[in-house]
């Protein structure tokens, strides 16, 4: 093969330092700061929006917990005060006797179906207890004798705490022509049933926790009944305060329940709030690292379309001066790598070309020369030879 056809193996060089791997560096280096850039910003602002949202539901489930709440207090009241006005409770506080006390302890004993009510007690104009029914031991030592708001004929008391137990009262007053026979006084344990506190849940979600609140000082407790003694309340209903829970950071709410001395708060986990906003950093990380990857091999793929020429054209040039003029470039391609390979392959063709001339007119000198001393090498003996012919011509 004639050394002139031959290619150029591709020059060693550090892999490191090489501007294939500098450019790739560079380029991945842009990539990653670019989209982790984007990554933290995207990430704040849904994290932000995440918050906020959950703020703004939180204070709207409370507030709509709390109407709630109040609806049911309002029915509730409805209907002690549908009993405090029944016949037979009415009869018994005009005219006390066996058979109207009869009367009256079986309507009232229809309350105490509901398993959260303790007791049942009747109390005349003067608040003395004139008849009790339920468990004749248990809150024997309390009386509500609270005042009606203006216009109402029931209440409901505040929480009172009674050992591990948070109980209540419901109210009503006993009329009779519009003149005051008295009250009646339904005592029962704050617990909501497995069924409420279901919906509950189905409501606000697993992790989060409902409390309820009253008195002075205020008594939190759960939806089972259970004291809770960590609970703090906010600085003003329907704010959005933090606190927590188990370790872990809570967002929370308090609305007061209408037309009750009660509130109600609704707390929810952090964590849970962030499940989202996590989720989208998990999907934007992946796709970041899929756009580097292809990032880095597109820059890989296109550097070394640029550098290999670049390479190859070094390597020529090094051997070149060197003195070795029997390189082949590949002149191919319209970029400016290709025009600059051109060139310089014209410029080793040109370089021969003159080497050669150069070459030609030395030989042709040294030939030329070579004659010369010749011709005066002969004319020397032949001189020699005649002077030596004379020499002799002289001794005769």
């Amino acid at each position: 093969m004639n050394p002139v056809d031959r290619e150029i193996p591709t020059a060693p060089v550090s892999r490191l330092h090489s501007l294939r791997t500098r450019l790739t560096i560079l380029v991945s280096s842009l990539v990653i700061l670019i989209t982790g850039a984007l990554a933290v910003v995207s990430y704040s602002q849904v994290r932000s929006l995440a918050v906020a949202s959950a703020r703004a539901r939180l204070q709207s489930l409370t507030r709509q917990l709390a109407s709630s709440s109040g609806e049911s207090a309002r029915q509730r009241l409805d209907a002690i005060s549908t009993m405090a006005g029944s016949a037979a409770v009415v009869g018994f506080m005009r005219q006390s006797g066996a058979a109207t006390r009869a009367a009256a302890a079986r309507e009232l004993e229809t309350l105490l179906r509901d398993s959260t009510v303790i007791r049942v007690a009747l109390l005349d104009a003067a608040n003395n207890r004139v008849l009790g029914v339920g468990d004749s031991t248990a809150l024997s030592d309390l009386q509500f004798t609270g005042d009606f708001p203006a216009g109402s004929l029931a209440v409901i008391g505040p929480p009172l705490l009674r050992g591990d137990s948070v109980v209540f009262v419901t109210s009503a007053l006993i009329r009779d022509d519009g003149r005051a026979l008295g009250r009646l006084n339904m005592w029962r344990r704050v617990a909501l049933t497995a069924g409420t506190r279901q919906q509950y849940t189905e409501l606000i979600g697993s992790r989060s926790e409902v409390y309820l609140g009253g008195g002075d000082p205020v008594i939190w407790m759960d939806l089972s009944g259970r004291v809770v003694r960590d609970f703090a309340a906010s600085p003003a209903p329907g704010e959005v305060f933090e606190r927590r829970r188990d370790g872990e950071l809570h967002l929370a709410v308090v609305e007061r329940i209408p037309g009750t001395p009660w509130q109600i708060a609704v707390d929810f986990p952090v964590d849970a709030i962030l499940e989202q906003p996590r989720t989208f950093l998990g999907r934007l990380l992946g796709a970041t690292a899929a756009l580097l990857l292809v990032a880095v091999g597109l820059t890989w793929w296109m550097s070394g379309r640029v550098t290999m020429p670049l390479a190859r054209l070094t390597e020529a040039a090094e051997r070149v001066s060197a003195g070795d003029y029997a390189v082949f470039l590949d002149a191919g391609g319209t970029d400016e790598i290709g025009r600059l390979s051109r060139a310089f392959r014209i410029m080793i063709l040109r370089v021969q070309d003159s080497l050669a001339q150069l070459q030609g007119e030395l030989a042709e000198r040294t030939d030329e020369m070579r004659a010369t001393f010749q011709t005066l090498e002969k004319s020397l003996d032949d001189l020699a030879k005649k002077d030596r012919e004379g020499g002799a011509n002289s001794d005769r």
